[in-house]
């Protein structure tokens, strides 16, 4: 099942009580336990899609994507340019 979530930067020496103007939006599945779910998101991955919206800056539009490598054997990206791998986020 797809989940609609918005992430808000959390508290930072930059931003001592955190900041509502600056995260990520995203459609994305989660398991019982509210993490991301690799084989859901296998079946729906042209689905899931995150915005990251940053103050004064133009949003950026990329895909959830699970790649191999990285902690327990996988990493969660944002890709927002199947062209480039240089523009690519880790979350």
């Amino acid at each position: 099942m797809l989940h609609h979530i918005t992430l808000h930067l959390a508290r930072s020496a930059d931003y001592p009580e955190g900041s509502a103007q600056h995260g990520y939006e995203m459609i994305a599945p989660l398991d019982g336990t509210g993490l991301l779910d690799p084989g859901e998101w296998k079946a729906a991955r042209t689905r899931c899609w995150v915005r990251r919206f940053w103050a004064d800056e133009t949003d950026r539009l990329g895909m959830l994507v699970h790649r191999p490598g990285g902690a327990g054997g996988a990493t969660w990206m944002i890709d927002y340019d199947p062209d480039r791998t240089a523009d690519d986020e880790a979350g």
